[in-house]
């Protein structure tokens, strides 16, 4: 009889070391099975986050805290239950005793062993969506709202609006709220319960009231049909299974027109100046109108640029439409200008946005800015025309010193050091430089020759213009060129 219950137990040993449903961590008083040895184990059903879970009989206790195991234990609890003694079965270890090794002989009878059969969980119900854990049979809360969703109808952009959803718990237990997750970063929710700031996972008892309060900010949703809602993740077992928690998850639904008092009349609030010298004034308007029959008045705008100007003015008594002067100063820093503004308004305190785009180059504007050839055939020539364009208004343009650079090397280039800064390739390059309007318009065609070696190339031509501040700054100009001839 000892044999066999050493064999029984080593058997469980071995159900347990593969991964199977049996657990059997032997304990004092229980009997071997009476199930031959190669019956497999019933799978044991996945919980949230892939954990197996397994109910054991109502009236066990947790040696831990010494509250009834009721629904499922974790594999957690499992591991727990090894060291403490617990059972598959749900017979326990008195704290403080020693756990007889597997395959020990134990005594007593055996509790029946309970299976629960949950849903399978989603695979997005698995990757940590907050869950509470399911309460005891006959103390299920319920949490029962006044109502589950909100029209907010229109509703001007800017506003921040709010609506309370009243509840109660009218269950049989203390009912939870673990979390609660906005639709978006404009829904901010808060929870009241009798009266006071509600703590997540706090209970709140049978019968007791509270409110899921939801503000809706609809700032920068002008024009929108604004959809979101508020999940919360309760210990509500009533509450059907989704796909982001096995039980609990409640979900209000909220809903917004957000209408804009004013608009730009332009399809698209950009002023695009293009390419242009920052040598010269460049202007254009957007204009605001109304959305509906109320005045408003523009205040300002916002960031101030030192270099962008911005003037309002009324186009007509009533102050329904609005035109913005924008200004774009002569000296201001070459290269790209990306600027976005704030239109504030009066009343209301509303604001709506344009942008101001603009290439500014320097007095002299060369089209195109570089030459690159790409791909040339060995043997064949190829040309490029670059205009060269001056938007100074007094000095004359006048390209001489032309010359090619090492693409290295970065000094300051005079006609006394050209010599020492030559780029060997320099023979197999032809420039001729044409005057089309005397002092403001030049050309120049740059040919590579046929007898361009194979392989990539890259350089500058390098010339003086004479109008001072030149393209970028400086009275010399620098043109990339590049290429592959193959």
């Amino acid at each position: 009889m000892a044999s066999a219950r050493i064999f029984t137990g080593f058997v469980s040993a071995v159900a347990l070391f593969a991964g199977s449903a049996a657990f059997g961590f032997a304990t004092q008083g229980a009997k071997p099975a009476s199930a031959p040895a190669s019956r497999p184990a019933p799978p044991i059903p996945l919980g949230v986050g892939g954990a197996p879970k397994v109910a054991p009989p109502s009236g066990t206790s947790d040696p831990n805290t010494g509250k009834p195991l009721q629904g499922s234990l974790t594999l957690e609890q499992l591991r727990q239950a090894k060291e403490t003694g617990v059972t598959q079965d749900g017979t326990g270890n008195p704290a403080g005793q020693a756990v007889p090794a597997l395959g020990s002989a134990s005594q007593g009878p055996a509790a029946p062993s309970v299976r629960v059969d949950l849903p399978q969980p989603s695979p997005q119900a698995l990757q940590g969506f907050p869950t509470a854990t399911r309460p005891p049979e006959g103390k299920e809360p319920k949490i029962v709202f006044e109502k589950r969703d909100h029209d907010f109808g229109d509703v001007m952009e800017g506003r921040e609006v709010v609506v309370d959803f009243p509840f109660v718990n009218d269950g049989k237990g203390p009912l939870e709220i673990v979390n609660a997750q906005p639709g978006c970063g404009c829904t901010h929710p808060y929870i009241e319960v009798a009266g006071k700031p509600y703590n997540l996972r706090e209970p709140i008892a049978v019968g007791a009231k509270g409110v899921v309060r939801v503000t809706l900010r609809t700032a920068g949703f002008g024009g929108v049909d604004k959809k979101t809602q508020l999940d919360l993740f309760t210990n509500d077992p009533t509450l059907p299974p989704t796909d982001r928690a096995p039980f609990g998850m409640v979900t209000l639904p909220i809903h917004a027109n957000v209408t804009r008092p004013f608009v730009f009349e332009e399809t698209d609030p950009r002023l695009n100046f293009g390419v242009v010298s920052n040598a010269e004034i460049h202007t254009g308007t957007l204009t605001l109108k109304a959305t509906q029959d109320k005045p408003f008045q523009v205040l300002g705008v916002e960031p101030m640029d030192p270099n962008i100007e911005v003037v309002s003015e009324a186009l007509d008594a009533t102050a329904k439409r609005w035109r913005l002067n924008v200004s774009l100063a002569a000296g201001a820093p070459i290269g790209p200008v990306y600027r976005e503004f704030r239109v504030l308004t009066n009343p209301e305190s509303l604001s709506t946005r344009f942008f101001v785009h603009a290439e500014l180059h320097g007095p002299v504007e060369v089209d195109p800015a570089s030459a690159a050839f790409l791909v040339i055939n060995k043997g064949r020539v190829a040309t490029k025309k670059i205009t060269i364009r001056n938007h100074h208004p007094s000095a004359q343009l006048k390209i001489d010193g032309i010359r090619f650079l090492d693409p290295n090397d970065n000094r300051v280039l005079t006609l006394e050091n050209a010599r020492e800064h030559a780029w060997p390739n320099k023979e197999h390059f032809m420039v001729t430089p044409t005057e089309v309007e005397k002092g403001k318009v030049w050309t120049i065609d740059l040919v590579v020759k046929e007898t361009m070696p194979p392989g990539p190339f890259n350089s500058y031509v390098a010339f003086r213009c004479g109008v001072p501040g030149g393209s970028r700054g400086i009275e010399e100009i620098r043109i990339p060129v590049s290429g592959l001839v193959r």
